[in-house]
């Protein structure tokens, strides 16, 4: 019989955090963030994660979540902040969506849909954050507001699921009220940068853009 971290039987995990130390390989990928930085370790997380996708460094940070994964069943740092990290942009895009006009509008539009629904945040970290001052203070600022609320509520991600607006479905399978925590962070993930987007404002044209290009006519 293969032992297990995981409970699957009627009772849920009575691993903790302490005993991962014992595990061959773990040591120093999620302890370490934990036990010296606590909650500011989800909040860091989340507060980076589009810098991270900017210079590709999410794949390399996203191994240690899949470390923790695969060998103690649950994630409490890693995917957890960049779980809320993506609720805290999808409250941005929105803002952005309701300020925007004109073609900027339409851009806007377009990217809180693929962002929402389908999961993909290149073309918002890329197309509003990266060009935008004002949109990248609001999403670091939620960001790291629900981060640090997620770790003080001791936020946990069970599962790997989509990377849409059901991302909070990762958060399902704890003991007691996890999910119902994870619900309150993601939240207020979300309605902090929309409400701080609203009253603050983005910088005025230096979000979307479309060129337009005229078409050269061959001379006869």
């Amino acid at each position: 019989m293969e032992m297990t971290l995981r409970w699957y039987g009627s009772k849920f995990d009575t691993v903790k955090l302490e005993q991962i130390r014992q595990i061959p390989g773990v040591t120093g990928v999620i302890t370490t963030l934990y036990d010296v930085a606590g909650p500011l370790a989800i909040a860091l997380v989340s507060a980076v994660f589009p810098f991270l996708i900017a210079t590709g460094m999410h794949v390399a940070v996203g191994q240690i979540g899949l470390v923790n994964m695969t060998t103690a069943g649950f994630d409490p740092v890693v995917f957890v902040g960049m779980n809320i990290a993506y609720y805290a942009m999808s409250g941005m895009i929105v803002a952005y969506l309701i300020r925007a006009k004109g073609e900027e509008k339409q851009m806007a539009g377009v990217n809180a849909v693929t962002l929402i629904v389908g999961g993909i945040s290149e073309p918002t970290i890329f197309g509003v954050l990266v060009r935008n001052k004002k949109a990248m203070i609001v999403q670091v600022i939620g960001s790291a507001i629900a981060g640090l609320v997620g770790g003080f509520l001791g936020v946990t991600v069970y599962s790997f699921g989509a990377t849409n607006f059901m991302t909070i479905l990762q958060f399902a399978g704890g003991p007691g009220q996890d999910f119902i925590n994870a619900c309150i962070a993601c939240g207020i993930a979300f309605i902090v940068p929309l409400v701080l987007g609203l009253m603050i404002g983005f910088d005025e044209k230096k979000g979307f853009k479309l060129r337009k290009f005229k078409s050269n006519k061959l001379s006869k």
